[in-house]
């Protein structure tokens, strides 16, 4: 394997690394045009390989003539503290779509009409569509084309700002805005199709334990897809994570399921485990 192996106390990886999903098409070649390439800070990368043997039996059940590995099977586990849409994409079985003039429902905290009887809202309502005026006191505002009385409003959109008006009895009053809003969105789905199978690059470095060499690593899964749990944090929490497991799958031909390859400083080669 190379005397690159027989460094005294062995080698110490330096950080989790960056990750690089490729995509496998239909005829089990690579598809590197749209490989995506992760974009947001990994905290640990967990790889694990295991091997299920079964006994031939032979009559001797205390000394079996043998044993026999009959499945080999492993998982990628990358827990992130942030994460890209394209990867949540990617391993829901869709891609990511981009919308030109797309609505999506807005909720709005609380705010006081203004003295002059208005709120102002940076973001376009959508014609005809939905919205909801709701008082802190519980009034229910009914929409109107003009002239609001009381207890109802106008609403009006001009350069992407949306002018809710209403009668001066209410103002100063605080009220909680919903409308559906005309925007670009960006969006993906937890996908219908059938899961695509990646391959899993990941580029890290080793070194040794006084940290006089560097050396560059590559772990390399040769064909994996997504298992277990999704779960979108909604809480803007620092410490909360979201892991994504892998599973490992029978290798491209010629690859081996999981692969290490680690630069040769020796020779300036590539060597691999």
């Amino acid at each position: 394997m190379g005397d690159i192996l027989k460094t005294e106390g062995g080698l110490v990886i330096n950080r989790p690394g960056n990750v690089m999903f490729v995509p496998i098409k239909a005829d089990k070649t690579e598809d590197y045009a749209n490989a995506v390439r992760n974009t947001a800070k990994i905290n640990t990368i967990t790889i694990t390989n295991s091997k299920t043997k079964t006994e031939i039996p032979d009559g001797n059940s205390f000394y079996p003539a043998g044993d026999r590995v009959t499945a080999i099977a492993g998982t990628v586990a990358i827990e992130f503290s942030t994460i890209d849409p394209t990867i949540w994409a990617l391993s829901s079985g869709t891609s990511v779509v981009n919308t030109t003039g797309d609505t999506m429902l807005k909720i709005y905290e609380y705010e006081k009409i203004g003295e002059d009887n208005k709120i102002e809202i940076n973001d376009a309502y959508k014609t005809d569509a939905f919205v909801q005026v709701i008082g802190a006191d519980g009034t229910v505002y009914e929409k109107v084309t003009s002239s609001p009385s009381a207890g109802e409003f106008s609403i009006a959109v001009s350069d992407g700002v949306t002018t809710l008006t209403f009668n001066s009895a209410d103002a100063k009053k605080s009220v909680a805005v919903s409308m559906t809003i005309t925007t670009d969105t960006m969006s993906y789905s937890q996908g219908r199709k059938a899961m695509k199978n990646y391959k899993i690059i990941i580029d890290t470095d080793m070194s040794l334990l006084d940290n006089s060499t560097d050396l560059a690593v590559n772990y390399i899964i040769s064909q994996a897809s997504i298992s277990g749990d999704m779960v979108d944090s909604l809480q803007k929490d620092p410490s909360a994570t979201k892991t994504l497991t892998y599973n490992m799958y029978a290798p491209l031909p010629g690859e081996q399921p999981y692969t290490v390859k680690m630069q040769n400083k020796a020779t300036g080669q590539e060597v691999s485990m």
